[in-house]
């Protein structure tokens, strides 16, 4: 979990400019509301995961085989469906919202950056439904993960597998995970310190062009100049 001594700035607004200058220096907001002061972020340590780390066993290898996977062929319901599985189921069987960093600007602006040609999704489908997915920011050799949900067990990890073993025709070698959590320590995650995390980010920002335009299993976007 981030604590209060990971935040290193207060403020501003979130928009493409904003985001993509924050991450090229090992910085994501992370908020509870469109009401709230923007609270930026860089954990120490950051949770991250090496491609060549990946690993995963026999449930997610039948769920890979079971489902369909596409890139960036439904941005905008997977950023929505992330943000609406935030809830807490209450004893009644109600539902109770949580808060949730999804917030409606900063859905806006990761929609706006997949227009850009730099945020993407994956998605995962059972049939015509999606039961599956996550989405995240690609600049230079780093996939920011952002958010992912499963609604069919063992979706979302299979379409990090789908992701991670693409990532590699874009020169992209690892995949920050910013936190830890279940899914990511599983996959084969670890934690890095914040001094190794932003050292290799500048590596891989000069090493690697950033490419922009919609993602496929079967080919890239352009790179940029």
């Amino acid at each position: 979990m981030l604590n209060l001594n990971d935040v290193v700035g207060v403020g501003g607004k979130v928009t493409p400019g904003t985001v993509l200058a924050a991450y090229c220096e090992g910085v994501f907001p992370w908020f509870a509301n469109d009401q709230t002061d923007v609270l930026w972020w860089s954990p120490d340590p950051r949770f991250v995961l090496d491609l060549s780390d990946l690993h995963y066993g026999r449930t997610v290898r039948r769920t890979l085989k079971k489902l369909t996977f596409t890139l960036d062929s439904a941005f905008d319901q997977v950023i929505q469906t992330c943000a609406d599985m935030r809830y807490d189921k209450r004893p009644n069987g109600g539902t109770e919202r949580m808060a949730t960093w999804i917030t409606p600007s900063m859905a806006l602006t990761f929609r706006k950056l997949h227009r850009e040609g730099l945020a993407h999704s994956v998605e995962a489908w059972d049939g015509s439904e999606l039961v599956g997915g996550l989405y995240g920011l690609a600049i230079g050799g780093m996939f920011y993960g952002e958010s992912m949900f499963s609604i069919t067990p063992n979706a979302s990890k299979a379409a990090f597998v789908t992701l991670a073993q693409k990532l590699p025709d874009f020169g992209i070698e690892r995949i920050d995970c910013q936190m830890a959590t279940p899914t990511t320590r599983y996959l084969g995650g670890k934690f890095v310190s914040r001094t190794e995390f932003t050292a290799d980010l500048k590596r891989q920002l000069v090493k690697v062009p950033t490419t922009r335009g919609k993602w496929s299993l079967e080919g890239h976007g352009t790179t940029l100049p």
